[in-house]
């Protein structure tokens, strides 16, 4: 297995302009590598939100997440089911995506 890197890291999250209590939906999880740049980012009113079709991308930094503050919702599914994931949550708006 090769090792992920993520890539303009610090850009990509910057361009989002989030505020601590920010709702985000990542629909890329990926590696993981912007969803803890995100949520490092988020308070405790945070949500965050990763979306991956791969169940194992979940894996990947699992344990540092578990050490941020957001509420975290990892969901296996595709991203072009974002709007039914995000009524499935409860959740109306969001503020970054």
């Amino acid at each position: 297995m090769t090792k992920h890197i993520t890539v303009l890291e610090d850009e990509a999250v910057s361009i989002l302009n989030l505020k601590s209590n920010s709702v985000v939906v990542d629909a890329t999880y990926g590696g993981g590598g912007h969803a803890l740049k995100i949520c490092q980012q988020l308070s405790e009113k945070g949500i965050y939100i990763g979306i991956d079709i791969d169940e194992q991308a979940f894996e990947n930094r699992k344990t540092e997440l578990k050490l941020t503050k957001p509420t975290k919702h990892l969901i296996n599914d595709n991203f072009s089911n974002f709007e039914k994931i995000l009524s499935s949550l409860n959740i109306k708006k969001v503020d970054a995506i």
